[in-house]
């Protein structure tokens, strides 16, 4: 076991992956721990973004969560992701996907009239499953599990836009499920998914 931590730290691919799977959760365990002071900086809330130039709050907003339960669902989705999908993917791959949903979610909490407030890694979360699906598909990798994933995704946001939250995801009694952001960040990531595929197909790094 700790030969195989040794050798992930010294390989440089490995390096990414892990920085890529450790890097959200500890940002947004430094954010809770920040308390009320930073909850507020970093919040999107779309007034102070467009009356006062916030310009950083929707990218920073999808670390703030809504209390412990809403901060622990996200981050062992992301870690879930990352364990099934590392090894099915290349590390520089994720982390373009990666960084893509998160740009995603960000343009669409700004250009969505309707979403005043928001935080959470949720839009990101949908991206980065949505982008990866997509990438192993070009790629043809674990095409079965590619679909599945895409044909899940697709059924629960066109639920979400036609119906509304899924049953079980629940928020404090003042918040409400944000399917905009999980809309937008599933559509970013899967260009981005589109995008990585096609290129190294092009080069030949399938």
């Amino acid at each position: 076991m700790t030969t195989n931590v040794r050798q992930l730290f010294r390989s440089r691919t490995g390096a990414i992956a892990l920085g890529l799977a450790l890097s959200p959760v500890v940002v947004a365990l430094a954010v809770s721990a920040g308390g009320d002071a930073v909850y507020e900086l970093l919040l999107y809330r779309r007034p102070q973004v467009l009356d006062e130039g916030h310009w950083w709050r929707p990218f920073s907003a999808q670390f703030v969560h809504l209390g412990a339960a809403h901060l622990v669902g996200n981050l062992l989705a992301w870690l879930g992701l990352c364990v099934l999908l590392q090894p099915r993917l290349p590390a520089r791959a994720l982390l373009a996907v990666g960084v893509a949903a998160i740009a995603a979610t960000a343009a669409g909490l700004v250009l969505t009239p309707s979403v005043a407030w928001y935080g959470g890694l949720s839009g990101a979360l949908h991206g980065v499953a949505t982008g990866c699906a997509v990438l192993l598909l070009l790629l043809r990798r674990d095409v079965g599990i590619a679909v599945m994933v895409l044909v899940l995704i697709a059924v629960k946001l066109a639920w979400e836009q036609f119906v509304g939250p899924l049953p079980g995801e629940r928020l404090p009694a003042d918040a409400r499920v944000v399917t905009e952001a999980h809309l937008w960040g599933g559509v970013g990531g899967a260009f981005a998914g589109l995008v990585v595929g096609l290129l190294r197909r092009g080069r030949g790094r399938v």
